[in-house]
């Protein structure tokens, strides 16, 4: 369920019905229900606006670093005249990013093990979009990129690893 944003629009909605369809867990109804009406039949977020198949960007971390920045500049309940002075100063760097992004001279940092999915996720994509790749085969290759690392008990390590 958490890798149905991976596919593309037209594909989400028929996946969660042939999920929800899979059920047989009742205690797992109430988030079926929840997904449902908050997601996937929803008005508010269409299913189109929360797809991020394809996307290179596919979190709102950039807003957050954004927001975290300016409120190091301003501190907490700035002075009106100082916010307006902060925020036209960002405006006027936003305006050189667009401009050195579209000259190609301005690139996104990025981890090694987030170009490493990143990688991973579009190589997917690719498959699937070719067709040698089936939605449910789709799905669970993408859960393997975005699972939680689990660390090993003491008692599951092997004196040899």
């Amino acid at each position: 369920m958490l890798c149905l944003p991976l596919l593309p629009a037209e594909h989400i909605r028929p996946t969660f019905d042939m999920m929800s369809g899979l059920n047989t867990a009742p205690h797992i109804n109430p988030l079926l229900e929840y997904m449902s009406n908050t997601w996937i039949n929803s008005t508010v977020w269409p299913v189109e606006s929360w797809s991020v198949y394809g996307q290179t960007v596919r979190t709102n971390n950039d807003v957050e670093g954004w927001h975290r920045r300016l409120n190091r500049r301003t501190g907490c309940a700035p002075p009106l005249y100082t916010l307006i002075r902060t925020i036209h100063e960002e405006v006027m760097k936003v305006e050189n990013m667009i401009a050195l992004v579209n000259e190609q001279q301005l690139q996104r940092i990025q981890r090694k093990a987030s170009r490493s999915i990143q990688a991973k996720l579009f190589a997917a994509w690719e498959e699937y979009s070719a067709g040698t790749l089936s939605t449910s085969g789709l799905l669970k290759r993408c859960s393997t990129f975005y699972r939680p690392v689990v660390p090993k008990r003491p008692e599951e390590v092997e004196l040899n690893e």
